[in-house]
């Protein structure tokens, strides 16, 4: 993993159409990546725009758990450990997400449609040698 990125979040929000929905990796993060559900209102000049809140729901890296459901994310306009990833995909991860966007408790654990674990889905979260986990 590069030492810094192209873009901070704020920026990445901008490239993703100032919409919601794209999935983080943090380097700080040993075993977790997140989807962002909120960006607060701009209200100043790029790259900071003001330094808005940035939402995100939290999930482990193995088991697809959701940790956390709309986390503040601290030091979104850093370069130095913000980094966007591919979305997972599949089935389970359809059912994960509608579960989420429902405001139901997802386990992770396995997934009721499938009879599996999440965890395989997950390979695309990871991305180089990460540090311990903040979450």
């Amino acid at each position: 993993m590069s030492e810094f990125a192209e873009k901070n979040l704020f920026e990445m929000y901008v490239a993703n159409g100032s919409r919601p929905g794209f999935w983080l990796r943090r380097t700080t993060w040993a075993s977790t990546c997140a989807r962002v559900t909120s960006v607060g209102a701009f209200t100043g000049p790029a790259p900071y725009y003001g330094n808005p809140k940035v939402h995100a729901d939290i999930h482990d890296l193995t088991t697809g758990d959701l940790r956390e459901a709309n986390a503040q994310l601290p030091a979104a306009g850093t370069y130095k450990t913000w980094r966007m990833i591919d979305p997972p995909n599949g089935q389970q991860w359809r059912t994960i997400l509608a579960s989420n966007e429902a405001g139901r408790s997802v386990s992770g654990k396995a997934d009721a449609t499938s009879g599996g674990t999440v965890a395989a889905t997950w390979t695309s979260c990871i991305r180089g040698t990460i540090s311990k986990p903040k979450w």
